[in-house]
């Protein structure tokens, strides 16, 4: 006879109980279903941080939000620039570092400013960190932003 124990002991799911990839799959398989077969879904290129992906305009909004809010706890002894940045984010999608500002910032209200606020504080610490101004301003779309990496300086990825 089965038990309950015997079902999680061997993998197979309780009545009732779905696992995520299972999920995830009736997800995927419902998207096909409802979009229209002309629809068609092209991801934004990937592209890399040293092209410009923030405007000035943006960087310097972001300046006014870091005085306001963020210098209350970044300071020269905890900076959002430098060689501490550098290695922690050097190499990662710019994604990654949005995602936790967007919901980790300000310590302890995560997420209380609004996107263009936040994207404004990522474009200031882009600039903070030798990343150039571009024409086109930082996306306020989390899937295009998943799509530029931030790529190591020239100078950090020689070898000596």
């Amino acid at each position: 006879m089965e038990t309950l124990g015997s079902r999680k002991a061997s993998g197979i799911p309780a009545p009732g109980e779905l696992r995520p990839s299972v999920l995830l799959g009736a997800l995927a398989l419902s998207l096909l279903w409802v979009a229209p077969a002309s629809a068609q879904f092209v991801l934004p290129e990937v592209r890399s941080a040293h092209v410009g992906v923030y405007t000035e305009e943006q960087a310097e909004a972001g300046a006014e939000v870091y005085a306001n809010i963020c210098s209350n706890c970044h300071n020269p002894t905890n900076p959002l620039s430098g060689d501490k940045f550098l290695s922690l984010w050097s190499g990662k999608p710019l994604w990654r570092l949005y995602e936790f500002i967007s919901t980790s910032m300000p310590y302890g209200n995560g997420g209380m400013l609004p996107p263009e606020q936040y994207n404004a504080v990522v474009a200031y610490v882009l600039r903070e960190n030798g990343y150039p101004a571009g024409d086109t301003p930082l996306p306020l779309e989390p899937l295009e932003i998943a799509h530029i990496n931030l790529d190591p300086h020239p100078e950090e990825s020689e070898t000596p």
